[in-house]
């Protein structure tokens, strides 16, 4: 197992982590990547599903993007290919708007599936919303990525609605508790109010992983930060954020 891992909060539901020569970046659309480098690292970007605040079609355009590797969710919509080559640009018949990726780069998962690569294994479940939630494991460390997997209750939702998200959101919980969870990633929104925390709790009473960030929260930071005052029992676990490209270091025994 690697001595440490770096996490990095870059925006909204984006989390870069660093775990020896891997760097793991989740849900980006907006922040700083500036410290990639792609002839020192091993990148793989990963997409839960195709809400714009969770993808960008940038992370396909950047300095690199030849060595990266990305696993998208299958709602993405497909890139046009033609023989091993994905084009980028909107009009493939305007050579200046094309830029080629390999095939090779691009793998496409959907819910409930299992990949395993030379260097990271990823092992998808289903969302509440769109899409899929990730399993990563690297270098024996587990990272979990919920995407928009919650329990969405809003006010207008009727009975029947709330039942309905109850149920769903509790199946993929218990599918997810079957496996070891190290470094969670999850929804703390603050437009769900009062309500805000209450996918987050379920979570970590079923699942139980090691340390818990929180995301899912744009420019709004208050429910993320006061969390541990209306729910102490967590401290242990829980890392708010509090800016942009805040970094934190995790120590693991090897």
């Amino acid at each position: 197992m690697a001595n440490q891992v770096i996490v990095k909060y870059i925006y909204h539901s984006c989390y870069q982590i660093s775990i020896g020569n891997q760097v793991l970046i989740f849900d980006y659309f907006e922040g700083d990547l500036s410290d990639l480098n792609p002839q020192r690292k091993d990148v793989t970007f990963f997409a839960t599903h195709r809400h714009p605040d969770h993808f960008d079609r940038s992370i396909l355009e950047l300095p690199g993007s030849e060595f990266y590797r990305y696993v998208l969710s299958d709602d993405i919509p497909a890139l046009e290919k033609r023989d091993n080559v994905i084009y980028l640009g909107e009009n493939t018949a305007d050579v200046q708007s094309i830029k080629p990726l390999f095939q090779k780069n691009v793998h496409y998962m959907h819910p409930n599936s299992f990949k395993e690569f030379d260097n990271l294994t990823v092992r998808t479940f289903g969302s509440t919303d769109q899409g899929l939630s990730y399993l990563v494991e690297v270098d024996g460390i587990h990272i979990f990525h919920a995407g928009d997997l919650n329990l969405w209750i809003w006010d207008e939702d009727t009975e029947r609605e709330r039942a309905q998200m109850q149920k769903d959101f509790l199946k993929e919980i218990k599918e997810i508790s079957n496996y070891d969870v190290d470094i969670a990633f999850f929804p703390l929104d603050p437009r769900l109010k009062k309500r805000y925390s209450d996918g987050a709790r379920i979570f970590l009473d079923e699942v139980k992983p090691t340390l818990f960030f929180p995301m899912h929260f744009r420019d709004d930071m208050t429910y993320n930060i006061s969390f541990l005052t209306q729910h102490e029992k967590y401290k242990q676990i829980y890392r708010p954020v509090i800016k942009r490209n805040q970094i934190f270091l995790i120590n693991y025994e090897a």
